[in-house]
């Protein structure tokens, strides 16, 4: 009976000394590999996905009759400061025209037009009414002053009545209000600007006005 004690002791012995033995402990290779190498970890930043307007943006807002752009310009200053932006000026010519006519009808024109043939003085028939009744254009000209000089010059050279000057297109003069270049939080309060003759801010067309 002894015996068998002493046997079961030492089993027991055996088995606890072999346990200690295998129990996987810090140095276990198995578990090194693993563990996560915390440098390996990177936090990248949030991205947003709503995009403000780039620095640097070139706005204008146009074009405004020479009434107008005083009253606009009222407008812009109460975002930013008087000064900030170009007042771009824009004129276009007119043209003026010596016209003879009107006439009454197709017919009375072609009469008429035999004796203007004769004074050998240049000429564009009008046969269809538009812009002017039936007649004749006897010169086109881009200031007024050159077209009442054809004018008096024509009538000393050749009896012609009924001729006179005519406006076929006036000149213009249009202004631009322009930022070349402005912060995203100046872009979006000038785009959010409504009201009287304000017109929406918009980014600035390639050609340059003159002025």
């Amino acid at each position: 009976m002894r015996f068998l004690l002493i046997l079961i002791v030492i089993l027991n012995l055996s088995y606890f000394a072999w346990s200690l033995s295998h129990t996987p402990g810090d140095r276990d290779p198995e578990r090194a590999t693993r563990e996560v190498n915390p440098e390996a970890i990177k936090i990248s930043p949030l991205q947003s996905s709503a995009t403000a307007p780039a620095d640097g943006v070139c706005l204008e807002s146009g074009p405004y009759s020479p009434g107008d752009v005083a009253l606009a310009e009222v407008s812009v200053s109460s975002v930013v400061s008087p000064g900030t932006w170009a007042n771009l000026r824009q004129d276009r010519e007119g043209q003026w025209v010596v016209y003879l006519g009107p006439f009454a009808d197709k017919e009375t024109l072609a009469r008429k037009e035999e004796e203007v043939k004769r004074t050998r003085v240049p000429f564009e028939a009008i046969t269809e009414r538009g812009e002017l009744d039936l007649g004749f254009l006897l010169g086109r000209y881009a200031l007024l002053s050159e077209a009442n000089a054809a004018l008096d010059r024509l009538s000393r050279q050749v009896p012609l009545r009924n001729a006179r000057v005519v406006t076929l297109v006036p000149p213009t003069t249009a202004h631009r209000l322009r930022f070349e270049s402005v912060s995203g939080a100046i872009a979006q309060r000038l785009q959010a600007l409504k009201g009287g003759v304000l017109k929406p801010f918009v980014p600035c067309a390639k050609d340059e006005a003159s002025g």
